[in-house]
């Protein structure tokens, strides 16, 4: 088609594509020139072969087509056919918009058609100058003398549509479909490029991400759970197998409440999240679009990453698993707590096991769901008491103690009480009399020829001594003394005290002294009763 090209620069991306091609074992796409390679990337493509090749571009620096210089500049394919009348080839942009490069599909190949040749051509904007092979026209048909056993180099217009119609964005999925049509022909797609017109800052990637199925079931478990360090390894049906492991990597999306996501980890370990409902889903990522993933911000969700990634557009290249896990985290129950007090030596049965000692004892338990907290017990033991007490009375007395009111002899006397914590007080009484005697001997008795007697004491045991007189006795001398003088006819008495841990006992006692002073009787007088003067009788 006539016209002068509208871009003002004509710089190529080779983004060469791997179509499932089994011998690839990782990426073989690596930036050269500012644009990307596949190499040694042919695809068999079978009869009646179908496909969709996924080539994701990031990083656009002139991110719109269409605008400031930016745009499609070109198309490289290069691809064998042994009957061109098959198949055709169409190119769709991240917007959606689609160019049929390669066509129609119909019954016009003659002469087993072309086998033997290959087309290593380039597509041009409508407005570009295009250069077919010789004795080709300009615009891309099938029905046309290809051949067999041939070599194709020109350019050409595409079948369909044009380069510069695209527009929208150019980061996100290019997408080559291949479609073989009609039966019996079979053929190899070797390489795929496109050339855009500005390509600053564009990395661009075979996308092979495939997160596989996570076919494992639902999880419920308590928050806490070793089970929640989940192990999820994804499956992968045949012909379907994992990308490659040097250029791709696993990671799990976790979402939350509403589909949050809260994290994107390769460690599902979820033995520390919060209870709740979450799900996990698989996800697999080309490495160098790592720092592309995006930071959980508390509004963007599971299902919203999906569609991302589903998209034409999406923001990095990666696959999530259709199928997610759910994660049913429940709340462990808050610990039981009981209280009980107990007295030395006895023990507290608690829950089947007995404790003797003060202190706090966790017992493990599960409630209905299985989950796991701790009965906890808190327990005192007091301890008996034991007191010993002494007393000390004096004869004839009992115990002034309150507990002891029948004590009334020397000797031991114990009784149990309860003391303020509860517990058995045993008391014991030791209690002992003070041995105090006042004693008197008897008296001689005063007479004429011995006005004094002495009164004696012996046979009292020792102590304070006091003598006292009454009914006309009278003391002589000492009276703080064993022994005493009684100077008169009378009564006296006699205390001795003695002192014994701060008890005084007293004894008493008395005698009466008496007296003998009656004249004697007149003697009879023998003799004259009368003499004479100056004369002596007897």
């Amino acid at each position: 088609m006539p016209g002068s090209f509208p871009f003002p620069m004509m710089t190529r991306i080779y983004l060469f594509l791997l179509l499932l091609c089994p011998i690839i074992t990782s990426e073989k796409l690596s930036a050269q020139g500012g644009g990307c390679v596949c190499t040694n990337c042919p695809q068999f493509m079978p009869d009646l072969f179908s496909g969709d090749f996924i080539i994701n571009v990031q990083g656009a620096t002139n991110n719109s087509l269409g605008q400031g210089g930016q745009g499609v500049c070109g198309v490289h394919v290069t691809w064998d056919h042994t009957a061109i009348c098959d198949i055709s080839i169409s190119l769709t942009s991240p917007s959606g918009q689609t160019i049929t490069l390669v066509g129609p599909i119909g019954q016009f190949c003659t002469n087993m058609g072309n086998t033997g040749t290959t087309w290593d051509v380039t597509f041009l904007p409508c407005g570009g100058s295009a250069v077919p092979d010789p004795g080709f026209t300009a615009q891309w048909h099938s029905n046309q003398p290809w051949g067999s056993n041939n070599n194709y180099s020109g350019s050409y217009y595409p079948f369909a549509g044009c380069l510069e119609n695209f527009s929208g964005p150019v980061n996100g999925n290019w997408i080559l479909n291949v479609t073989d049509g009609q039966a019996n022909d079979v053929g190899n797609l070797l390489n795929f490029e496109v050339i855009f017109c500005d390509p600053s800052g564009i990395n661009c990637v075979l996308c092979e991400a495939d997160a596989g199925d996570l076919t494992q079931g639902d999880v419920i478990e308590c928050e806490g759970s070793n089970n929640l360090a989940l192990d999820l390894m994804p499956t992968y049906i045949p012909p379907a197998t994992p990308p490659p492991a040097s250029d791709y990597s696993y990671a799990y999306v976790i979402g939350g409440l509403g589909g949050v996501i809260q994290a994107i980890t390769s460690n599902p370990d979820m033995s520390s999240y919060a209870p709740g409902n979450y799900t996990v889903c698989g996800l697999s990522y080309y490495n160098g679009h790592q720092n592309l993933l995006p930071m959980p911000n508390g509004s963007l969700t599971v299902t919203q990453l999906a569609n991302q990634l589903a998209s034409s557009s999406p923001p990095f290249c990666g696959d999530m698993t259709s199928n997610c896990v759910n994660v049913t985290i429940l709340a462990n129950p808050p610990d039981t707590d009981e209280y009980a007090e107990i007295c030395a030596p006895d023990c507290y049965d608690f829950l089947g096991q007995f404790y003797c000692q003060t202190g706090d004892y966790a017992v493990p338990q599960t409630d209905a769901n299985g989950c796991p907290y701790n009965a906890i017990l808190h327990l005192t033991v007091n301890q008996p008491s034991f007191v010993t007490v002494t007393e000390v009375i004096c004869p004839g007395e009992c115990s002034n103690n309150p507990n002891f009111p029948g004590a009334c002899f020397p000797g031991s006397y114990t009784v149990v009480l309860q003391n303020s914590a509860g517990c058995d007080s045993t008391i014991t009484l030791n209690l002992s009399s003070i041995t105090v005697l006042a004693n008197i001997q008897t008296p001689d008795t005063i007479t004429c020829s011995q006005n004094t007697v002495p009164l004696s004491g012996a046979g009292s045991t020792s102590g304070i001594y006091t003598w006292t007189a009454s009914n006309g006795g009278q003391l002589i001398g000492p009276t703080n003394q064993i022994n005493a003088t009684a100077g008169a006819a009378g009564s006296y008495q006699f205390r001795v005290c003695r002192t014994l841990g701060g008890i005084t006992c007293c004894d008493s006692t008395s005698v009466l002294v008496v007296s003998d002073i009656n004249l004697p009787s007149v003697p009879v007088v023998i003799g004259l009763n009368a003499i004479c003067v100056d004369s002596i009788q007897t």
